[in-house]
């Protein structure tokens, strides 16, 4: 029956939630040819057309990404890429634009971090990887599309627009990939950066839902300071997405917090182990705390303690990785071989973490009150 929760629930979500769900299949997509398969692919990275229901912000095509390697490790990575919420953070004549609208016709994944494949010091080489490209401002979880309006002003007219809140049904055409082409992998491993690392509990438990005898870890880099997540439920509408991989028992959508996601997964899948990794003074975070107007004026390395406590204290088994500065995102660039803190390298952290071995807390001195 886990085989169907996960699968067949999150596609539900997306339908249940809003009719634009369609509407965005057919905005974005026509009907497709069959994805390939793993024997079908090409070394490297191939493209796979998300297919109908998917779509990105602005109406454009969907597609995702794998790389085929050993069926029995797997590695879904979690593109990042902003996020809007209103009229005034969504206008696609804003510049610069808050959000990622589009997966590019020439759009590849990244190359550096854990998507190096060719260094032997990955700890995910050699991992079919499925990377999910991020065009739908939401933090991958939406399932719902508004119109707009914004308001003339002396330079601009009035503009009408329309965003598709689609991320939810995006993962799923990735998700019902994976399914239908490993059937018995053994090591999961779960991971986003940005906007990607957010929904990465949310998703793990779906995984470890379908695969349930696979070991899944869960590591989120550069969203550890944000501290409400109620645009989830509230302006994205992705509170079903929740619910189907079990984590509605106790959930408040009106004062749900980043933390929350945390506790919540732990709860409906306890056996993941989840972690995180951010710079202690993350600009990128800083700016869209105070776009949001979210965390009041807490800089960040308050907000990282607080959230790291508060996780920590429903979900002891929880570890983190703090390094020092203010560079947004570490696991795609080339600094996650040399970052290196209280003399533990990150990337040795990261493998130990991949592998099961046991971790500790690294840099919480970055975050003590001076």
């Amino acid at each position: 029956m886990a085989l169907a929760i996960s699968r067949r629930a999150l596609v539900a979500a997306c339908v249940v939630v809003a009719a634009s769900c369609g509407r965005a299949g057919q905005a974005g997509q026509r009907p497709l040819a069959p994805a390939p398969s793993l024997t079908t692919m090409q070394p490297g990275w191939n493209r796979v057309a998300g297919g109908p229901h998917t779509t990105c912000a602005l109406g454009t095509p969907y597609a995702f990404f794998v790389k085929v390697g050993d069926p029995r490790k797997l590695a879904i990575y979690f593109q990042g890429g902003g996020g809007c919420w209103d009229a005034a953070s969504c206008d696609p004549r804003r510049k610069p634009l808050l959000y990622k609208p589009e997966v590019g016709a020439g759009e590849q994944p990244y190359r550096g971090g854990l998507l190096n494949d060719a260094n032997p010091a990955n700890p995910i080489r050699g991992y079919t990887t499925v990377f999910v490209p991020y065009c739908t401002a939401d933090v991958h979880l939406g399932a719902r599309t508004v119109i707009f309006t914004t308001a003339a002003t002396t330079n601009i007219s009035a503009h009408r627009f329309e965003i598709h809140y689609n991320g939810a049904a995006n993962v799923t055409a990735a998700l019902d990939w994976i399914y239908g082409h490993l059937p018995s992998p053994r090591t999961i491993f779960v991971t986003g950066e940005s906007a990607g690392s957010f929904p990465t509990p949310v998703y793990a438990v779906a995984v470890s839902k379908h695969y349930p005898q696979a070991r899944v870890v869960q590591l989120g880099d550069a969203s550890g300071a944000y501290v409400s997540a109620a645009a989830v439920a509230t302006i994205w509408l992705g509170l079903p997405v929740l619910r189907a991989v079990g984590m509605g028992s106790g959930l408040d959508s009106a004062r749900l917090t980043f933390a929350d996601l945390y506790k919540l997964a732990a709860r409906a899948a306890p056996r993941i182990a989840f972690a995180e990794v951010n710079s202690a003074e993350d600009s990128e975070q800083a700016l869209y705390l105070r776009a949001a107007g979210d965390g009041s004026s807490a800089p960040v390395p308050v907000l990282l303690r607080h959230n790291i406590a508060d996780i920590e204290s429903a979900l002891p088994a929880f570890r983190s990785y703090v390094w020092p500065g203010a560079m947004h995102t570490v696991i795609s660039r080339p600094g996650f071989y040399t970052v290196s803190v209280d003399g533990v390298r990150l990337r040795d952290w990261v493998d130990a973490l991949v592998n099961g071995a046991p971790v500790g807390d690294v840099g919480a001195s970055l975050l003590s009150v001076k």
